[in-house]
């Protein structure tokens, strides 16, 4: 599968579309400085996380996924065209970023909580959970454990006693993500794994 023309948001536009990157003191204030620094896959992250997920169900119409901390919702826009087909949402916590959203009818993004929100009703999750603090990436682990059975897709490695329990390390894959706050091109593996609830 190539990857189609699609628009990839670069550094230099990122320069232009601050409000992505630096959001109102009041919300980091809310959840923490770590919880929203804000990154986005390059074109090569994002055919690596295509093809990973389509290796692991083959059918794309088969992916109901979601996207948690999905920013304006580019990631999920972009799979949704590489994976025809599939069907994708996603939530983030600053409103700031849900209200940039373009993508609305491509894809669904709205305002929420990961801790709060529900995972039951997906097969596919992605947690860019990089910047998160060991405490909210602890919680949210034991929350997708009580709730989440499918390919979860996340950045570090699982924490959680309850979810490496119900979980099966399927593969790290080589990948590059912008993290735009700060400026950097880094690379890291996606971490697939698959959930069964108990």
């Amino acid at each position: 599968m190539s990857l189609p023309a699609i628009k990839v948001i670069s550094i230099s536009e990122a320069a232009r579309h601050q409000q992505l990157y630096e959001l109102p003191p009041i919300e980091v204030a809310a959840i923490g400085e770590s919880n929203h620094i804000y990154g986005t896959l390059t074109s090569k992250g994002l055919q690596t996380t295509a093809d990973a997920v389509t290796e692991f169900f083959g059918n794309p119409e088969a992916i109901v996924g979601c996207d948690v901390g999905c920013g304006d919702g580019e990631l999920i826009y972009h799979l949704s065209r590489l994976l025809a087909g599939s069907a994708w949402s996603g939530f983030e916590i600053s409103a700031q970023r849900v209200d940039m959203c373009c993508w609305h009818e491509h894809v669904t993004v709205w305002q929420g909580d990961c801790l709060k929100e529900h995972y039951a009703d997906f097969n596919v999750l992605h947690i860019n959970d990089l910047m998160f603090d060991d405490d909210l990436a602890m919680q949210l682990e034991a929350k997708v454990a009580r709730e989440f059975s499918g390919l979860l897709i996340t950045y570090r490695a699982i924490t959680a006693p309850t979810l490496r329990r119900i979980s099966q390390h399927l593969a790290d894959v080589p990948t590059v993500s912008c993290a735009f706050v700060r400026r950097l091109l880094t690379r890291f593996p996606l971490r697939l794994f698959i959930t069964h609830l108990a």
